[in-house]
């Protein structure tokens, strides 16, 4: 859909309405670009690694290989919350401190390096964990991969946040993404970029999309 085609160096918000997912957008992306001779890094914090894996491969994004390899690489920041250790090259030992978050995260931005796509997710469980406070680790993300052409996708939920968590999320990132649902058409779910290059698009085109794994 999207491709990878995004300049590296920027960082994308791909924001949903509720019950739309942007998972699979996102994945795509981060796919596009590993084929592509990128390196990635997943930043995941709502459920394990391994299931990331096995639900790209059902997409038909085979990611396993690129791990195996080392060209792939998540920071783990569930297992930490579960009570259980990781085998992962970066993970986070106590999700809920955001100190930490943000040192394993900066230390895995540092180790990938210049050419590495960066994803999130998800934005929405950093924050319910670390508090709105964190968002100015994550603009300190954002600004580290522009300095080292480090592209991000972070995937975000507008699960009804106070305006002023709202307003900040919109202003960390040059490009915002909307994905919704239509109410005038059942099962239609479309996407838009409302946001590039930190001005908002006056003129918006929607572009219906749908995900469906194979098989």
């Amino acid at each position: 859909m999207l491709g990878g085609g995004f300049e590296r160096g920027s960082s994308i918000l791909l924001r949903s309405s509720p019950f739309v997912d942007a998972t699979p957008v996102a994945q795509e992306i981060f796919y596009n670009r590993l084929t592509k001779g990128d390196k990635g890094l997943y930043v995941i914090n709502n459920r394990p690694p391994e299931t990331v894996l096995e639900e790209m491969k059902h997409y038909g994004w085979p990611v396993e290989p690129y791990w195996n390899k080392g060209f792939l690489s998540f920071v783990d920041a569930y297992s930490g919350i579960m009570g259980l250790g990781s085998s992962e090259e970066f993970s986070v030992k106590n999700p809920l401190d955001p100190q930490e978050v943000d040192e394993i995260v900066l230390k895995a931005l540092k180790a990938k390096g210049e050419g590495t796509i960066v994803l999130l997710d998800s934005l929405n469980t950093l924050i319910d964990q670390c508090g709105p406070r964190i968002l100015s680790n994550v603009e300190g993300w954002r600004r580290y991969c522009l300095a080292y052409d480090i592209s991000g996708i972070y995937i975000y939920t507008e699960w009804g946040y106070p305006d002023d968590v709202r307003s900040k999320i919109e202003h960390i990132f040059d490009t915002v993404i909307d994905l919704k649902a239509l109410k005038r058409i059942v099962a239609s779910e479309v996407l838009t970029v409302t946001k590039v290059d930190g001005k908002p698009l006056e003129k918006r085109r929607f572009t219906p999309f749908k995900y469906a794994k194979p098989g």
